[in-house]
């Protein structure tokens, strides 16, 4: 992101506006959705992401095309859900404030409101990977389950996952250079990065196995449905509370990306 950038201001018309014009209907909070939909799309590192992110998109035809999986181990179908609804969200998310590291400091002194950026980075990840679901609904050619079964995961990612993604993000992250690629780049990896990926792809059997383990599996995937519901409606509550973290916390990264 650039510093010339980083005070959105109403009755400007930036390029960034003008690239994404519907945005402007959103105000502020458009604006900085706008922005980090820029950043994404000039920086080579963020590009890579998203590139490889629609590569991903094709993962379930490892899985759905072989009936071992789709007849034997239907749990694991979910896991699968989780990843092709959900896999920018996770690579993205992982450095949700690393991307912003080289102007974090910048970003502090101006008045901005943390609750705007929090909240155009939520609408950011949950924007993307409803598009994700989408693309991936020609996979119901290998049958209705799995469509039903993506969009359970879609929910859930977007009601319950794009919290634990956005707060595991606030610990300690690591400064990112834009300018390199993603490939074989180990710079901004810290702990945080390391787990995440276990909450956000092994919670949603917390609410799936009870189910299948009685014998009613469907019910379990239409379980994980429902609380991604949930978590949308308490979406404003969960933004709160994310916000409240990162006030607390937003000195300390201002610091930790300095020393990097």
């Amino acid at each position: 992101m650039y510093s010339e950038e980083l005070t959105p201001n109403k009755n400007s018309k930036d390029s960034a506006s003008q690239n994404l014009a519907f945005l402007q209907n959103f105000g502020m909070l458009g604006e900085w959705a706008n922005l980090e939909v820029k950043l994404i799309l000039r920086n080579k590192r963020t590009r890579s992401l998203l590139m490889l992110s629609a590569f991903f998109l094709f993962y379930g035809l490892i899985f759905y095309t072989n009936k071992t999986y789709t007849e034997s181990l239907p749990g694991f179908l979910l896991f699968v859900a989780i990843f092709i609804t959900g896999i920018f969200m996770i690579n993205y998310g992982q450095f949700l404030f690393s991307w912003q590291s080289n102007h974090f400091d910048f970003t502090l002194t101006r008045p901005v409101s943390l609750a705007q950026v929090v909240e155009s980075k939520y609408w950011l990840l949950c924007g993307i990977t409803v598009i994700c679901f989408v693309l991936s609904i020609p996979y119901v050619y290998f049958g209705w389950k799995i469509l039903l079964t993506h969009l359970a995961a879609a929910l859930f990612n977007i009601g319950i996952n794009v919290f634990v993604i956005m707060n595991l993000a606030m610990w300690n992250p690591k400064k990112i250079d834009l300018t390199k690629s993603s490939m074989m780049n180990h710079q901004g990896v810290g702990a945080a990065q390391w787990i995440m990926g276990i909450p956000v792809l092994l919670s949603p059997y917390l609410f799936y196995l009870p189910f299948s383990i009685a014998g009613y599996a469907n019910w379990g995937i239409i379980a994980v449905g429902v609380v991604g519901i949930i978590g949308l409606v308490f979406r404003t509550k969960l933004l709160s509370l994310t916000t409240k973290r990162l006030q607390e916390r937003r000195y300390a990264i201002a610091a930790g990306f300095r020393k990097d």
